[in-house]
């Protein structure tokens, strides 16, 4: 969506405008596709990067072992080569540490 100039504008356009409209708001995108955008657009509208909570798996049919694995319904060494645990990893700790961030917020 960030890539293509219709797709920018129309995040521009819309997207930006109504995150400048709610600056305390939390953005939870599911999947990387949609957190890229939402990040790329709160950037924009001067929303911190704190509060958009990206790294949730997409929750497609597809994703099922990366939902399991990042719940902690599967283990590691179950994981199959097309899921990448490092990646997984990183991404629920990004958002533990967010969360836990705006745990001190009025």
């Amino acid at each position: 969506m960030t890539r293509v100039p219709v797709l920018q504008g129309q995040l521009n356009t819309w997207l930006v405008e109504e995150m400048r409209q709610l600056p305390d708001a939390l953005y939870v995108p599911l999947g990387p596709k949609v957190g890229e955008a939402l990040e790329w657009a709160a950037s924009r509208a001067g929303i911190p990067r704190a509060q958009v909570l990206s790294g949730l798996p997409h929750p497609s049919g597809a994703s099922g072992e990366r939902i399991a694995y990042f719940l902690g319904r599967k283990p590691k060494a179950l994981l199959s080569t097309k899921t990448n645990a490092a990646r997984l990893d990183a991404a629920r700790e990004s958002l533990i540490y967010k969360i836990r961030k705006l745990g001190g917020r009025a």
